[in-house]
């Protein structure tokens, strides 16, 4: 255990105190400002779904032995330059690229009180105990205490946009005064292409059945994008799929999973994928029906439509999730970064990776430019 005052961490294994560390996560989770991705609907599926031999580690921080905050975090092994082996700790992960392409984000702490988090102490103890530990996807308002510590560095920023839904009431004036105008251009020469082949409608999965039927055929489209790239999506990994259509059977009557269907009469414009949790919605995936015609554009039409439900239906945010895709750029109204942080030893092997990293990267920019 390490201590400084009051405060104290220590580590406990989901295969020895689960009780605990579930019981301590949802103790925790009344006072954090967390997304879906942390919520116990979401971290049961999780680890329900990891392989029965996949241990994980339980971090949690007590000041005057009362909880004040707690990560998750997995092991796996890499080699320096294919020779000695370290341990990479991955929150929220567990260093399989199937497994963690289910891909959380917004990972990292859960907490009573952010203030009173030593973020100092976190960094010195996990890398006491690990190597490096990786942070995917890190919540912005924790990002900037982590990128603080002397042995943090950032691998790579994610832009990640929100859409304000109280644009939508008295009558969306206040939405359409927020796009651009070549967006609203866009958007209305779109929606009317589209209501010329019939009514425009959005329908939500009703029950289990019908969502893991729009899943499947989200998938179906998703893979069909990701082939036109000759590169692998989501839909292509067995575990992901595996995973979702769990978590729907599992959780879909507990409200938090909303599955869309958009058409326009019998013709299919897309389907879109998202959770609802306290007052915002994610938009986790997605699968359009692509047309010649430049003036047909489905990823437009789908969100609108999907931001007019949800903000009939009382939603306050609508947060497009990692990504620079244009359509997400087009309705936000709110830009952050969301990075992926490396925590690492102060060790002369890893300084020169990192080095040797660097190099590479500038003599293939320099190389490109020639």
């Amino acid at each position: 255990m390490s201590k400084m005052n009051s405060i104290a961490l220590k580590k406990y294994t989901l295969k020895n105190d689960r009780p605990f560390i579930m019981a301590s996560w949802q103790t925790l989770l009344a006072n954090s400002d967390h997304s879906y991705f942390q919520s116990l609907e979401w971290m049961h599926a999780w680890l329900t779904h990891l392989p029965e031999h996949q241990d994980l580690d339980f971090w949690l921080m007590t000041n005057h032995n009362e909880p004040l905050a707690g990560l998750v975090i997995g092991t796996c092994s890499r080699k320096f330059l294919g020779v000695k082996p370290l341990v990479r700790a991955v929150v929220q992960g567990v260093g399989l690229e199937e497994f963690d392409l289910i891909t959380p984000e917004y990972t990292g702490l859960v907490y009573n009180d952010l203030e009173q988090v030593d973020f100092a102490l976190w960094s010195d103890t996990l890398l006491n105990h690990y190597h490096e530990v990786l942070l995917p996807y890190t919540s912005p308002v924790q990002s900037v205490r982590w990128i603080n510590q002397k042995q943090a560095h950032c691998l790579y920023n994610e832009a990640t946009y929100y859409a304000d839904l109280n644009a939508f009431k008295d009558g969306e004036s206040l939405f359409w005064q927020s796009i651009s105008k070549n967006t609203k251009k866009q958007l209305k020469a779109s929606l009317n292409a589209y209501e010329k082949m019939g009514s425009l409608n959005i329908e939500a999965a009703k029950d289990k059945t019908q969502a893991k039927e729009f899943l499947h055929e989200l998938g179906k489209l998703s893979s069909l994008k990701w082939d036109s790239t000759n590169k692998n999506g989501a839909f292509d990994q067995q575990q992901f799929i595996v995973f979702h259509q769990n978590l729907i059977e599992k959780s879909f009557n507990n409200g938090h999973l909303q599955l869309l269907k958009v058409t326009a009469a019998e013709h299919v414009i897309g389907y879109l994928y998202n959770f609802i949790y306290q007052g915002s919605v994610y938009f986790y995936q997605c699968g359009f029906v692509y047309l010649e015609q430049n003036k047909f554009r489905p990823g437009l039409v789908c969100h609108y439509l999907c931001m007019q439900l949800n903000a009939s239906k009382g939603a306050l945010n609508y947060d497009f999730l990692a990504g620079d895709n244009r359509y997400k750029q087009s309705f936000a109204t709110k830009q952050e970064n969301m990075p992926t942080l490396l925590l690492q030893r102060n060790n002369w092997y890893l300084k020169l990776e990192k080095t040797l990293i660097l190099y590479l990267k500038r003599l293939k920019k320099f190389q490109f430019k020639r």
